[in-house]
């Protein structure tokens, strides 16, 4: 699945557990997104933060990644 912009744009979907069943909360898709940047390839969570890389992002500089970094909100 491809929701970015592009083949290979990649994208994660956060999830919780809730009563023993997992609930989609969010699907979060890199800015700007860009084709084969490998978005969600790796993958941090803690408790009040996630860290999503995306290793073959181009920019500013062909092949160096970026992470992307989002912290939680409220009680979610």
């Amino acid at each position: 699945m491809n929701p970015g912009s592009g083949p290979g744009s990649g994208a994660a979907f956060l999830y919780k557990l809730n009563g023993g069943t997992w609930e989609y909360v969010d699907t979060w898709s890199p800015t700007p997104a860009t084709p084969d940047s490998g978005f969600g390839y790796s993958v941090d969570i803690g408790t009040q933060f996630a860290v999503v890389g995306a290793p073959w992002s181009a920019d500013p500089v062909q092949g160096a990644g970026k992470a992307w970094i989002y912290a939680k909100e409220g009680s979610q």
